[in-house]
């Protein structure tokens, strides 16, 4: 099996902005706190209501080139599985633009089958779970309504 090597400047250039959407959308719709993981190893936000910690979230971003995910199924790297042992876990995936996002319970992203997926990082042997895009809740991340 093999991984995408991390690569610190795309992941400086897009995850602290998709986090952040992520987080106003959460505070003024669900009156949710999701803050920075101190973790670094771990899931990006942690969520809390009142107060009580209530969950945490998983952030993607994905260039599409438009508001929505024009497949059918999204792809989760199975590396990220290490980040969905906890059943309060909850992954995200934003477009490029920072307007829309997919959510899912990790639950469910691990009842979805593993498939090997050749990318521009890793030609072959590294595998997702393939998500039906159904499964996965919709919203944009502008209506504060």
């Amino acid at each position: 099996m093999k991984y995408k090597a991390f690569n610190q400047e795309l992941h400086d250039a897009c995850d602290p902005p998709a986090r952040n959407a992520v987080a106003g959308w959460l505070k003024t719709v669900h009156h949710v706190d999701a803050l920075p993981n101190p973790d670094k190893y771990a899931v990006d936000l942690v969520f809390s209501l009142k107060g009580q910690h209530i969950g945490y979230g998983e952030i993607e971003v994905r260039d599409w080139g438009m508001d929505f995910c024009p497949y059918d199924t999204i792809h989760i790297a199975q590396r990220k599985e290490k980040l969905f042992t906890n059943p309060r876990t909850t992954m995200y995936v934003v477009t490029r633009n920072l307007t829309h996002a997919y959510w899912i319970s990790a639950i469910k992203i691990k009842e979805c089958p593993l498939i090997e997926v050749p990318n521009k990082a890793v030609a072959n042997e590294e595998y997702f779970y393939d998500v039906p895009t159904h499964m996965w809740k919709f919203v944009d991340l502008r209506d504060v309504f």
